[in-house]
């Protein structure tokens, strides 16, 4: 019963923090979210460069974040899986500045 809880607790928590990093996607004018989170799970891109997977693939090689993609009628998006109940908003900040710094490092390659 006890562990039930905890997961349940666990996953709310989750929902929350990808709530809560949906909000600072939406704060900032060159992120789009794709739609507001039901669970754990964020899908967004970055609006000034348009290779989201290019983005991502330098984000996982660099083994700073690990993020995946998903298209959407024909458009791809990085998605983000909050997994760490302890997750902060530091920690959101952080995903969206690298990949910003990733897409500029692109940019000029």
């Amino acid at each position: 019963m006890v562990s039930l809880f905890r997961r349940q607790m666990a996953e709310v928590i989750l929902h929350f923090t990808a709530q809560q990093m949906a909000g600072k996607i939406q704060q900032r004018e060159d992120f789009e979210l794709l739609m507001s989170p039901q669970t754990n799970i964020v899908v967004f891109r970055y609006l000034p460069y348009p290779q989201q997977a290019h983005i991502r693939k330098a984000l996982v090689h660099s083994g700073q974040f690990h993020l995946t993609q998903v298209d959407w009628h024909g458009e791809i998006y990085l998605r983000a899986t909050i997994m760490n109940p302890f997750t902060d908003m530091q920690d959101v900040d952080a995903l969206l500045d690298a990949v910003k710094l990733a897409a500029e490092k692109l940019r000029l390659a």
